[in-house]
C-alpha cells in the first residue's frame, strides 16, 4: 500500500521500483541473461517482459522469441496468455526497461501477458523461458497512483451470488472524505444470455451505482485513514465486474471482481462454503 499512499516521513526515501530485474542462465558457469519484469501492474494492464536481444542471443545462441517464454501465477491453473506482437506496444516503456537492463532502447525486445481474471494485489510468478531456465518473483496488481484503495477480505475476488463481500478502504493524505459511491461496470457476462437474468440491468461498458452506503473519512497528515463497506454479490448479475469507489472528485483505484451463481449445476455435486467468523 505504500506504493500508493504515501506518508511524510517516505519522504527522501528512494521510490519503489515498478521493474524488477531477475538471472535467466542456461546453467551454472553460463552466460547470463538478465529480464526486466514489471511488477507493478494496473488491473487490466499487460505485464512486461523484457530483455536486451544482444544479451539474450549470447545467453540462450538463439535469437529471442516471446514465443519461448511462459508465465505462470500462484493460485491459477493457466498461464498468463501471451498477447500478440505489437498488441501491448503502446503500453510498455522500452526506455524505462532501457535503463533496468543498461542497454540502448533499439536493444529491448518486449513479451505482453494478460493477466488472468481476478488478478488482484500481491502474487508469486514464476516466468520460464524454453531455452534459459526458469526464474520467480512477486508482483502487485493494483492502481498505485490512486489516492483510495479498496482492498478486499483475504484477496478473494471471486463470490457466489448469494455472499456478502467485505472490502476495506485505504484512505490516504489530500483526500477530503465524505459521502461516497460505490461503482460497478461490467466488464463481460458470464451467462450465454445476461437478458434471462433480472438482475442484468446494466450494460456492458456502463458505469452502474450500487446501493452501498459509505461516508469516507478525511486522510491524515501522518498516517492513514480507513474504513470499510459491505458488498452484497446478489445485486449484480454473474459476471466479471470493475469496482471502485467515487467521493468529491477523487476516485479509488479499480478492483475486478468477479460474480458466479451459486445454484448447483449437477444434482450429485453439493457446494459448500466454510466462512471465519472471528469468534473463539
Amino acid at each position: 500500500l505504500r506504493l500508493a499512499l504515501k506518508t511524510p516521513e517516505d519522504a527522501g526515501r528512494p521510490k519503489p521500483r515498478r521493474e524488477q530485474l531477475l538471472s535467466l542462465s542456461r546453467g551454472e558457469g553460463e552466460p547470463e541473461c538478465a529480464v526486466c519484469v514489471s511488477v507493478v501492474v494496473a488491473p487490466g494492464k499487460p505485464i512486461v517482459a523484457a530483455v536486451s536481444a544482444k544479451r539474450y542471443e549470447k545467453a540462450a545462441g538463439v535469437a529471442f522469441d516471446p514465443a519461448t517464454l511462459s508465465l505462470g501465477i500462484d493460485g491459477f491453473a493457466e498461464a498468463a496468455a501471451l498477447l500478440p506482437g505489437g498488441a501491448g506496444e503502446a503500453m510498455g516503456d522500452a526506455k524505462a526497461a532501457a535503463k533496468a537492463l543498461g542497454c540502448a532502447p533499439e536493444d529491448v525486445t518486449m513479451a505482453f501477458f494478460s493477466p488472468p481474471p481476478g488478478l488482484f494485489g500481491a502474487a508469486r510468478f514464476r516466468l520460464e523461458d524454453a531455452k534459459l531456465g526458469a526464474v520467480g518473483g512477486v508482483l502487485l496488481v493494483a492502481d498505485a497512483a490512486a489516492p483510495i484503495q479498496i482492498l478486499p477480505h483475504r484477496g478473494r475476488t471471486v463470490y457466489a451470488d448469494s455472499e456478502t463481500a467485505y472490502m476495506t478502504v485505504f484512505v490516504g493524505k489530500g483526500v477530503a472524505g465524505g459521502a461516497g459511491e460505490v461503482k460497478a461496470r461490467l466488464i463481460a457476462p458470464l451467462s450465454a444470455d445476461p437478458k434471462a437474468d433480472p438482475k442484468a440491468d446494466g450494460k456492458v461498458g456502463e458505469p452502474r451505482r450500487l446501493r452501498v452506503p459509505i461516508v469516507l473519512p478525511k486522510g491524515k497528515e501522518d498516517s492513514f485513514a480507513s474504513t470499510a463497506f459491505f458488498l452484497r454479490a446478489g445485486e449484480l448479475a454473474p459476471g466479471d465486474y470493475e469496482v471502485w469507489i467515487e467521493s468529491g472528485g477523487q476516485q479509488s483505484g479499480k478492483l475486478p471482481i468477479r460474480i458466479v451463481s451459486f445454484e448447483r449445476q449437477s444434482p450429485f455435486l453439493v457446494h459448500s462454503i466454510s466462512c471465519c467468523t472471528g469468534g473463539q
